[in-house]
């Protein structure tokens, strides 16, 4: 197919536009599965079109075999390079970075109804709509300003987070698939239709033991709190079907989130849980991606009447054999570059998905738990501090000794004054207390009183020690936290404090099928969080 030309502002795109970019020297469109979605077209300076090919304009393209021509808005122009210009343009859904939500909240909903929704809340207009195969009914809440299609996939509390699936963007249409290919029993190999092939398996994240822990606050009853750690007796425990890396490497990892609030981690319990999590994780096969060359069969005239049958798209599942190299796998298709102008694929890569969208919520599911983790210790220690702040200012009120009580003036007195000498003018520290408030010098009777609960409702001290702290307004020029800082609070962990559920991320390869598996795990954050 030729890519046609269309002015930025377009929104009819049922005729040709401009024009027909026939001049362009190459097209090739790369997708990848949740990932990203870009047409690279070269075009000459003596091109017909080159002076109306400019940034925000829109090219269709054929961007595969088997999805109608996709629109692409140019978003980058190189240098001309022996009069050649490469322009990069991105999948028209890329236009939902612009379209800002204030927060967003779905309840009891299907992804399909929970993106609807945040499409009817942008203030911006669009013609963008969604469809969804998954019927799966969950919740989410995102507190924090952010685009559209921040809120499909890239952060916690994202439609991908939530629900799981596999995008596929059909221009204005958001398709969200629980499975977007299909396995159609397509093999690849060599003597028939292989051209090359490079095999890459990566160990990095391949480990052969777990160590699973848990930890727990244990309060003595008499103001001492102390951690306890929970092991196995054995420590770890081998991972059967682990491949064989040529070392021992363990992987290490805390149970505590999986044990409820009034639930005290046991070594039998632990067992379980990591049974119960070796059974869905995947953390002893090889990462194995694979990118192949092949000739489009259903293209030839030896098998135009099985072409349906042959024919292979993003996220479907086939076989690859290689008896040369000893390589065969089944494995999904994870990225697809297409000659648009030849309508051919240039090459597709097999293996383990690398989704910028679940990249993205994995970092931030680890950073979530090492708050968490943060939080918890925090907690601890401000409570051990508050229980020794207590006792040291009983022993001081208790065992104090001495002191002078002086009504002043001695006849109908006005104030009560508590000092540390016999009369007003020795004493240096000095307690007083009259209709104006309550406040205390360390430099004399007419000194300056550091510390006062004043009749206004106000109270001036250098330095408060509290529990818990009520109100409906912080202000302040600085905050110091060693379970949280205020920013990261803000800005990112935006249901701590509340009954919410964070997710794990974790892609299951069964059979050397790549399978997505996505699991709500209970929030361990409590109440009492609230205040940290």
């Amino acid at each position: 197919m030729i890519p046609i030309l269309y002015e930025k502002g377009t929104t009819d795109f049922s005729n040709n536009g401009l024009g027909f970019l026939k001049d362009a020297t190459k097209a090739t469109v790369t997708e990848e599965r949740n990932g990203s979605y870009e047409l690279s077209l070269q075009y000459p300076i003596t091109g017909q079109w080159y002076e109306l090919l400019g940034d925000g304009c829109i090219v269709k393209a054929k961007a595969n075999e088997t999805s109608t021509p996709q629109l692409f808005r140019v978003y980058k122009i190189s240098k001309p390079l022996k009069g050649i210009v490469t322009y990069s343009a991105e999948h028209i859904s890329y236009d939902l970075n612009g379209l800002p939500l204030a927060g967003f909240s779905a309840l009891n909903a299907t992804p399909q109804m929970a993106i609807t929704k945040a499409l009817e809340e942008t203030p911006l207009p669009h013609s963008f709509t969604a469809v969804s195969d998954i019927s799966t009914l969950n919740r989410t809440s995102i507190l924090t300003p952010c685009s559209v299609r921040a809120l499909l996939g890239g952060q916690s509390g994202s439609v991908l987070d939530v629900w799981g699936g596999e995008y596929e963007f059909d221009n204005f249409v958001i398709n969200l698939h629980a499975h977007r290919g299909k396995d159609n029993g397509v093999s690849i190999e060599y003597g028939k239709n292989l051209k090359d092939l490079k095999q890459e398996s990566n160990i990095a994240e391949c480990c052969t033991h777990i160590m699973p822990y848990a930890v727990y606050n244990n309060d003595d009853g008499e103001g001492n709190t102390e951690q306890i750690y929970v092991y196995l007796t054995e420590k770890v425990i081998p991972l059967t079907a682990a491949g064989d890396i040529g070392h021992y490497k363990a992987f290490i990892m805390d149970f505590s989130d999986r044990f409820g609030d009034d639930e005290i981690p046991t070594e039998e319990a632990l067992r379980a849980k990591t049974a119960a999590y070796i059974a869905a994780a995947d953390l002893g096969t090889p990462k194995v991606n694979i990118t192949v060359s092949f000739v489009q069969l259903w293209q030839t005239e030896e098998y135009k009447n099985i072409a349906p049958l042959e024919r292979v798209s993003l996220c479907d599942t086939v076989a690859v054999r290689f008896s040369k190299l000893g390589v065969t796998a089944s494995a999904k298709v994870i990225k697809t570059v297409y000659d648009a102008l030849a309508e051919r694929y240039d090459s597709i890569e097999l293996g383990d998905a690398k989704s910028s969208f679940a990249d993205t919520v994995n970092k931030q599911a680890a950073e979530i738990e090492n708050v968490k983790e943060s939080v918890k210790t925090g907690q601890a220690q401000a409570s051990a501090a508050l229980k020794n702040a207590i006792a040291q200012a009983t022993s001081l009120i208790t065992g104090h000794s001495g002191g002078y009580v002086v009504l002043n003036p001695a006849e109908k007195p006005q104030e009560i004054l508590i000092l540390d000498a016999p009369t007003i003018e020795e004493a240096v520290n000095v307690w007083r207390w009259n209709m104006g408030g309550l406040g205390y010098s360390s430099t004399g009777c007419n000194g300056e009183y550091t510390l006062a609960a004043t009749m206004d409702g106000s109270i001036v001290a250098d330095f408060i020690t509290a529990g818990i702290l009520n109100g409906a307004l912080l202000r302040t020029d600085s905050v110091e936290s060693a379970a949280i800082s205020q920013s990261y609070k803000a800005e990112v962990t935006n249901e701590i404090g509340e009954a919410t559920s964070s997710v794990e991320q974790a892609f299951i390869a069964a059979d050397e099928q790549l399978l997505s598996l996505i699991k709500s795990v209970e929030s361990v954050f409590t109440a009492d969080m609230e205040t940290v």
